[in-house]
């Protein structure tokens, strides 16, 4: 039936849609992760926290 073939056509169509969707939604929330830790470290390398890092601050 010519309606069922439609139907199908429509459904890969839309999976489809979203698959990609998907996909390039995971690579922006990535992308954003690592400009947060890269900017992170830049921060901790001015501060020279790394040097610390693990000892126990005491005050």
């Amino acid at each position: 039936m010519e309606l069922d073939k439609d139907y199908k056509d429509i459904l890969k169509e839309a999976v489809e849609e979203i698959r990609t969707a998907r996909t390039n939604i995971a690579r922006q929330v990535n992308a954003a992760a690592i400009g947060v830790y890269w900017n992170l470290g830049k921060l901790l390398f001015k501060r020279k926290i790394v040097k610390t890092h693990g000892r126990q601050i005491q005050g």
